[in-house]
C-alpha cells in the first residue's frame, strides 16, 4: 500500500510550529486554534508522464513551497482555499527504491488548517484525503537518454529533437524528461488521483489531474506503434479503451506495459519489414512482366532466344515508376540487340541478309566438313554459307559447302 501521504495528524507537535505559522497569519494565532499534519509532495520516481525531479529539483520546491496555499482538487478558487504550507524539507527514505532503482527522496511539508473546518480534518482523519499533487512551472527540462532539451506536446509527455520520447525504452533504458530547475511553485492540492503513485504532480497547466491509465493510454496511443496499426486494429483498442473502467495500476503492471510496448515496436519492425520485402517482390515482378510482354513485341524466333536475351538484361538498372514506365529500358535494349542480330522478327535486315514478303534469309560464315562416314563437323571460320529462312513459325538451314549435303 506504501507510505500514507499524509502522516501524523493532530495537534502541534512542535513548540516552534505556531511561531512559523503566525508569520504566514494576518492575525496571531493560537495552538488551539489550529490543526497541523505532514504531506508528501512530490518525489525523485519517474511519474506518469514520464517527468523525473532532479535532486536540485527536490531542494529548490522544498525552498519554495512554504506559505503556498493548499486547494481541493486544484481548483483555483478563493473559497477552495482551506490550508497553507508552513514548513518543508526533503527526506531520504533507507529502505524505499524508485522504478529506477535509486533511494526514494521526497518533499515531506508541513500544512495547517483551522480547527473550525471540523470536516475538511474528518476526512483527513479518515484518511478520505491523503493523496497530494503539486502544481508548478519548471525550466531547463533535459532528456534522460541524450541530455537534449525536452518540449512537451498537448498530451503534456516530452520528446526531445533526437525522437526521444519520454515513456519509451531505447537500447533497454527508458527514457524520461529531467525536471531540473523550478521557476515557481503555482500551489498543491489534496487529489483523488495524482501523477506520481507516492504522492502526486499536477504540471503548469493546472486543473484537474488525470488517472494513471488514461496518462499510459495517452502515451502509447502517441507512439509510432500505435499510429501505424490497422485501422481495423486502432477502432477495437479504441472501443476497448471506451467502454473499460479506470483502475490504479501496480509498478509491477507498469513494469509489464513497457515491456508490451517494446515488444509491440519489435513486432511492428519486423511486420514492416515483411511488407516492404512483398512490396519489393511485387513490384520486380510487374517489372519483369512488362519487360518480358516488351521482349515478346520484338518477335524473338524462338523461345530459348527470349530466354537467353531476358538472362542478359541488366535487371538492377531497371525499376518501374508508379504510372508504369520503365526509364532507361529502351536504352539497355538497344545495348543488347546486337549480340542478337538476326535472331528477332521485328528487326532491320542483318548487313548481308536479304529479305522477301514474310521470309528473312541471314548469311553467316560457317564450314562444315565430312568427319568419318556420314557425320559432319561445323566450325564457324570459312567462307562457306548457312542460310536461315525465317517464315512464320518455321526455320529451315541449308548447308551449302559441298554439293549434296543437306542438314535439316
Amino acid at each position: 500500500m506504501g507510505v500514507p501521504k499524509i502522516q501524523k495528524k493532530g495537534l502541534i507537535d512542535r513548540p516552534r510550529d505556531i511561531d512559523l505559522i503566525n508569520k504566514l497569519a494576518v492575525s496571531p494565532l493560537d495552538e488551539s486554534e489550529v490543526y497541523t499534519f505532514k504531506v508528501k509532495l512530490c518525489d525523485n520516481d519517474v511519474d506518469r508522464v514520464g517527468d523525473k525531479m532532479t535532486d536540485q529539483f527536490l531542494n529548490e520546491v522544498a525552498n519554495s513551497v512554504v506559505g503556498v496555499t493548499g486547494l481541493l482538487d486544484h481548483d483555483w478558487s478563493a473559497n477552495n482555499q482551506f490550508t497553507r504550507m508552513y514548513a518543508a524539507e526533503v527526506v531520504e527514505s533507507p529502505t524505499e527504491l524508485t522504478k529506477l532503482g535509486e533511494h526514494r527522496k521526497y518533499v515531506l511539508g508541513r500544512a495547517y488548517t483551522l480547527n473550525k473546518y471540523t470536516d475538511f480534518i474528518d476526512k483527513i482523519n479518515s484518511g478520505l484525503l491523503k493523496e497530494a499533487s503539486i502544481s508548478f512551472k519548471s525550466e531547463g527540462d533535459t532528456c534522460s537518454i541524450c541530455g537534449s532539451p525536452m518540449e512537451k506536446s498537448d498530451s503534456d509527455i516530452g520528446c526531445c529533437k533526437n525522437g526521444h520520447v519520454a515513456g519509451e525504452v531505447y537500447d533497454g533504458h527508458l527514457c524520461y524528461n529531467k525536471l531540473n530547475h523550478l521557476k515557481d511553485v503555482l500551489e498543491w492540492s489534496l487529489v483523488a488521483v495524482p501523477c506520481q503513485s507516492k504522492a502526486g504532480i499536477s504540471k503548469s497547466y493546472g486543473g484537474k489531474p488525470m488517472k494513471r491509465t488514461e496518462l499510459l493510454i495517452k502515451q502509447f496511443m502517441s507512439s509510432k506503434t500505435f499510429k501505424e496499426a490497422p485501422k481495423e486494429e486502432k477502432e477495437k483498442l479504441e472501443e476497448v479503451i471506451e467502454t473499460t473502467e479506470d483502475k490504479e495500476l501496480s509498478d509491477d503492471e507498469i513494469k509489464g506495459l513497457i515491456e508490451e510496448n517494446a515488444r509491440l515496436q519489435e513486432e511492428n519492425k519486423s511486420l514492416t519489414q515483411k511488407i516492404a520485402d512483398l512490396e519489393k517482390s511485387a513490384s520486380e515482378e510487374k517489372l519483369r512482366a512488362a519487360v518480358s510482354k516488351a521482349v515478346d513485341d520484338m518477335g524473338p524466333i524462338t523461345p530459348k532466344v527470349k530466354e537467353m536475351f531476358m538472362k542478359d538484361i541488366p535487371w538492377d538498372k531497371l525499376r518501374m515508376e508508379e504510372d508504369g514506365q520503365i526509364p532507361g529500358m529502351a536504352d539497355v535494349f538497344a545495348g543488347l540487340t546486337p549480340a542478337y542480330k538476326g535472331l528477332f522478327a521485328d528487326e532491320k535486315p542483318a548487313e548481308g541478309g536479304t529479305q522477301t514478303g514474310g521470309t528473312m534469309t541471314l548469311e553467316v560464315e560457317n564450314n562444315t566438313r565430312e568427319k568419318g562416314c556420314g557425320t559432319t563437323e561445323k566450325s564457324y571460320t570459312s567462307p562457306s554459307k548457312t542460310k536461315l529462312g525465317v517464315g512464320g513459325n518455321n526455320v529451315s538451314k541449308s548447308v551449302s559447302n559441298r554439293p549434296g549435303f543437306t542438314w535439316e
